[in-house]
């Protein structure tokens, strides 16, 4: 996907954008081979000052759809062509030229290159731009101006490279993102050392916000410190709310201060407005002025300064690990519960609740009071111990979407902990396996609630990677993807996708062909399989954008989904896998009595070649040992 800008400056034309009515713009010359349906538009409303009862400057953004015609209908200028041209979002009023916060984020994106900017710019011209710095001037418009949705512009995160040194690419990045997006439970095995977990890391700080950027983790370390525990007992705090009561006071009523309040003081003193070392009672008419907490201002000022100061303060010395969106956690040999996620209630003490080591609990609750952000959990050598054993409770909560049993004190708080947690809807979780006689295998209970990718390294990619070999520093990436965040969230928590009739019907045919021979083993799959990869199919499309490819997607999801629970014997598992084989050849290679054969396991005779390659894999292993299964290949 190119961004292009064009300036209008026709009375009809300029009615038709800020109506968002499709208009046709014509009079261009330049890049006649390179437009294309789906490219974005930055629209600019230009014209003479003195002529037009419109404000000058970007009013909007719009979509390409339908590519240069009309070549040649102005005689006198035959290179001439049109374009047609759907406003997606426009603004209630044009930005102007140099003049709003908006434009030093624009400045050396659009109004730099080739006829943009005063003077400059010719009335039907358009102008392109290609690189990172249009992609992100795109996105702060939404951000700024309006509500950004991800699905707008669905190329926009794979034009983001990822970090120099890293074994990755835009590829795996959008398979990532697409998997997690159809369901919020990954997996990522292969060989020990080939980059599952720094692929994982990778991505979440990638798109996780700044670590010292979360207002509302300032807020939570806030209220959790000493300092401010020993005047105020914390009731409970969420993104909206938070309730404590004075413990030098008297009436021991409940104080509810709304966190926008908070945020609000703590700009204030962030801004210079007030200082740490002011009274409350005397600034808060100067922070009251403009706010809709007029009443919790006045008298809760107290504990709104004493907040602020404690954020405030707490900014440069605040844990990274506390504040990060992403949480590793490395699984234990000796994890034989949930305790090691969840903790558990205090049997010695009365009301108190016992918090994990692994921090997992307290992410959770971050997460929970944190609903606008995505949260990552990443289990590390997640089958190092029996996963069903320590897994089982988390997993059903995602699944069923019910709560999870903490204590039997219903309404209270042991600990700042609940009784009942459901597991946040903001939540991602990403184990990494290895299998060697150190680990344990999935059950299929497990692997059918989970997208499954696997991670190889060839011999072109180490030969690579010997050339120059070194450790990345994912902090070249930390939050560089954070302005798709908030898009990716609301994408993932969509219930219902809708495919095209015909991609739908071809994922349907493809889901048919499968079911009869997965079943004749036991590893066939129910509705929840067939619902994700409709999911997978439908946000991968997004993320990849014009390259897209059927059997590209439709490949990786065979692999992840339907191919992980095969294992078996010789005498049970031969007869499926030549079967699978065959559904992954195009037609007419093979005949119905003709035997599979290496010759004719190429790439150009496949329709979904990576899944062709693991089941020859599994296939060998299974001529060689008599038993395969689908990590072990």
């Amino acid at each position: 996907m190119r961004i292009y800008l064009i300036k209008v400056n026709n009375a009809e034309v300029v009615r038709r954008t800020v109506d968002s009515e499709r208009f046709t713009h014509d009079g261009i010359y330049n890049f006649e081979q390179d437009i294309e349906v789906g490219d974005a538009v930055f629209i600019y409303l230009g014209g003479d000052r003195s002529l037009i009862d419109w404000s000058q400057g970007i009013r909007g953004v719009g979509k390409v759809v339908a590519t240069p015609y009309d070549k040649g209908y102005d005689t006198n200028r035959p290179r001439n062509f049109k374009i047609d041209i759907e406003p997606t979002h426009i603004l209630a009023d044009s930005i102007p030229p140099k003049s709003t916060k908006i434009h030093k984020q624009l400045a050396s994106q659009l109004y730099d290159i080739p006829y943009v900017g005063a003077n400059h710019f010719p009335n039907q011209a358009i102008a392109s731009s290609t690189d990172e710095t249009g992609i992100r001037a795109l996105v702060s418009v939404y951000q700024e101006y309006g509500d950004y949705q991800f699905l707008q512009f669905p190329d926009l995160a794979g034009l983001v490279e990822p970090p120099s040194g890293l074994p990755a690419s835009r590829k795996h990045y959008a398979r990532i993102a697409t998997a997690l997006q159809a369901k919020r439970f990954l997996i990522l095995t292969g060989l020990s050392g080939s980059g599952k977990t720094l692929q994982a890391l990778s991505f979440c700080k990638w798109l996780s916000p700044p670590t010292d950027s979360s207002r509302f983790a300032l807020l939570e370390t806030s209220l959790l410190s000493e300092e401010f525990q020993a005047n105020y007992e914390v009731v409970s705090f969420s993104s909206e709310l938070v309730e404590v009561i004075n413990r030098n006071g008297e009436s021991g009523k409940i104080i509810p201060l709304p966190t926008q309040a908070i945020y609000e003081w703590h700009d204030a003193l962030k801004g210079g407005l007030i200082a740490n070392n002011d009274d409350p009672k005397a600034v808060r008419h100067d922070i009251g002025e403009g706010s809709r907490y007029q009443k919790h201002i006045h008298g809760f000022y107290n504990e709104l300064f004493k907040l602020a100061v404690r954020m405030a303060e707490a900014t440069p010395a605040t844990n990274e690990k506390m504040l990060s969106c992403v949480h590793l956690v490395p699984v234990g040999a000796d994890w034989t519960s949930s305790e090691h996620l969840l903790g558990y209630p205090d049997a010695l003490q009365s009301k108190s609740y016992r918090k994990p080591d692994s921090g997992v609990l307290d992410f959770l609750l971050r997460a929970k009071g944190d609903p606008s952000t995505p949260y990552f959990l990443i289990l590390d050598e997640m089958n190092l111990s029996h996963v069903e054993r320590y897994f089982s409770d988390f997993l059903s909560a995602m699944e069923s979407g019910e709560s999870i049993h903490l204590h039997d004190d219903d309404g209270q708080l042991w600990d700042g902990v609940p009784a009942e947690l459901p597991i946040p809807a903001n939540l991602f979780v990403i184990g990494t396996v290895n299998v060697d006689e150190t680990t344990y295998m999935f059950s299929p209970k497990v692997l059918d609630r989970a997208n499954v990718i696997e991670f190889s390294v060839s011999e072109a990619e180490i030969s690579t990677f010997l050339e120059g070999p070194y450790k990345p520093d994912l902090r070249e990436i930390e939050g560089a993807g954070s302005i798709y965040a908030d898009g990716f969230l609301q994408s993932a928590m969509q219930s219902a996708v809708r495919l095209e009739p015909e991609h739908h019907e071809k994922v349907a045919q493809v889901l048919r062909g499968f079911f009869p021979h997965l079943e004749q083993v036991g590893a066939e799959f129910g509705y929840r399989t067939a619902y994700e990869i409709y999911r997978y199919v439908f946000f991968n499309r997004e993320w990849v954008g014009s390259e897209w490819d059927f059997q590209t997607c439709m490949d990786e999801a065979i692999y992840q989904k339907l191919l992980p629970k095969l294992h078996g014997s010789k005498r049970r598992l031969q007869p499926v896998l030549d079967s699978l084989t065959r559904l992954c050849l195009k037609d007419g290679v093979i005949g119905e009595s003709d035997q599979v054969s290496d010759e004719l396991l190429r790439k150009e005779n496949a329709l979904y070649w990576n899944s062709l390659v693991k089941l020859r894999k599994m296939a060998i292993r299974l001529s060689e040992q008599g038993f395969t299964s689908f990590a072990e290949a």
